[in-house]
């Protein structure tokens, strides 16, 4: 059984059919040239490959996709599966190298004991409690209630604005014998 290589396939034969057919033509050709180069006639596409082929949409597949090619041994015949280079292909891991992956993943997140952890939880909790206590301010201002509008509070209010006085009229000019020399007379 071969390993798994990595492969750059060019899509410009997609872009080659009518502008409805394309990301259809696009997986037709990642099926052919894995069944080319893996030398096998079974051949399954993984489900972020076809994601990313069909993403945008029918009519604009990408021009080429990075895929990485495994081989899988199944009780009768050998598959190849293919997918996206930067897939994990946790479809392809057999349960027992799922379970030796999780142990090793708890033992290196987690190499202190339990007691430990339940001591720090419970001490941390009070901290975030006074945490925020403290950025709240220790006694809470009273509301102030609206005012209702009564005879004396309209008193106050009109005392503690003095009112504008008013605006002079304009000064009328009054004509004295002196001004009545200076214009022309009328005819």
């Amino acid at each position: 059984m071969a390993e798994k290589r990595l492969y750059t396939i060019p899509l410009r034969d997609a872009w080659n059919v009518s502008i409805k057919k394309r990301s259809k033509r696009a997986m037709s050709v990642i099926r052919i040239f894995a069944e080319r180069h893996m030398k096998t006639d079974s051949v399954k596409i993984g489900a972020e490959l076809n994601h990313l082929i069909w993403s945008r949409g029918i009519k604009n597949p990408p021009r080429k996709v990075k895929v990485q090619m495994v081989p899988k041994k199944t009780d009768d015949a050998e598959v190849v599966w293919v997918d996206v280079a930067t897939s994990s292909m946790d479809y392809l891991k057999t349960d027992k190298e799922k379970k030796k992956e999780e142990k090793k993943s708890t033992v290196k997140a987690a190499p202190k004991t339990a007691a430990t952890e339940t001591k720090k939880e419970t001490e941390a909790e009070p901290k975030k409690t006074d945490a925020k206590a403290e950025a709240k301010p220790k006694t809470a201002p009273k509301k102030a209630e609206p005012k209702k509008a009564t005879a004396d509070t309209k008193t106050e209010a009109t005392k503690a604005k003095p009112k504008a006085a008013p605006k002079a009229a304009p000064k009328a000019e009054v004509k004295t014998a002196e001004t009545k020399k200076a214009a022309p007379a009328k005819k």
